[in-house]
């Protein structure tokens, strides 16, 4: 099934269109409305609404190279919905996720290694080299960010989208995003030294 007669098959309801799209866009989707929150089951909440809202809205999709982009606004503006009624955050629960899981949902290829070289000249090198304790030390330092800062990064890094499909996502400039990621990188750097990170 091609890229156009996949769009046409979601707008005239077809189920194994939705299925593809959901095999193909959930985990991301995920991953970024759990880094956004901080919660598991706040973001599975946010989840399945983003695919309820997409199957419902679907005829607003006016562009088939739109369709990740229009997602991912789908989902930010529910998660912070979502997170506007928390009176605060709540950090993911040590153990609330299995092993696999945790994997599928938040390995990246030299992430870590690629966003802190983006925001520094400096190589942050982790105290313990072991793998798994440099994964959860960024992934704790991470979630010390607000929404917003974490939001940008996810989208960038993890999700490895453009600024310009940032900017749309949450309906900002583009030179708005660069300030945020700058910033971002800035907060996520001191968040990592508290983690125990530290810069040779």
């Amino acid at each position: 099934m091609g890229r156009c007669d996949f769009i046409t098959k979601l707008k005239e309801g077809k189920p194994e269109a939705f299925d593809r799209l959901y095999a193909e866009y959930h985990l991301p989707l995920y991953r970024t409305a759990l880094l956004i929150l901080g919660n598991r089951e706040d973001a599975e909440d946010v989840l399945q609404e983003t695919f309820v809202t997409a199957y419902l809205h679907i005829h607003d999709l006016r562009s088939e190279n739109g369709l990740k982009s229009w997602l991912f606004q789908i989902l930010t503006h529910i998660a912070y919905r979502a997170g506007k009624k928390k009176s605060r955050e709540i950090p993911v629960e040590p153990g609330s996720l299995g092993k696999d899981q945790q994997e599928q949902i938040f390995h990246q290829d030299n992430m870590e290694s690629r966003l802190l070289l983006a925001g520094s000249d400096a190589v942050v090198q982790p105290v313990d080299s072991a793998e798994e304790i440099q994964g959860r030390i960024f992934r704790n330092a991470l979630l010390r960010l607000d929404p917003m800062h974490r939001e940008v990064l996810v989208l960038y890094y993890y999700d490895e989208l453009s600024i310009k499909e940032i900017a749309k996502i949450c309906r900002c400039l583009e030179g708005t995003v660069k300030s945020r990621l700058y910033n971002a990188r800035k907060k996520l750097m001191k968040a990592l030294e508290q983690e125990g990170y530290t810069e040779e």
